[in-house]
């Protein structure tokens, strides 16, 4: 099983699956990968900010999917274990 999580959603989903015994899943078995962060923009195209001096940043959505698939090598563990 493959998972994607965002930079803020890492540490605790694989937490979260670890205090469930990988739900019955080998653990060997799950991957967890990461999906791009992008900024923030308003409707207007203004950018929004975290803090005076930081962009505020958001995970880029389903279509991330397939960049965080191959520049994760998250493709690559897929070919490696024979999965088409």
């Amino acid at each position: 099983m493959y998972v994607m999580t965002s930079e803020h959603t890492m540490a605790p989903t694989v937490k979260f699956f670890e205090e469930h015994n990988f739900f019955g899943l080998k653990k060997e078995n799950l991957v967890f990968f990461e999906q791009r962060m992008i900024p923030c923009f308003e409707d207007n195209g203004k950018i929004i900010l975290e803090s005076k001096s930081k962009v505020a940043r958001a995970p880029d959505g389903n279509g991330g999917l397939y960049w965080a698939l191959k520049n994760e090598k998250t493709l690559q563990h897929m070919e490696d274990r024979g999965i088409r």
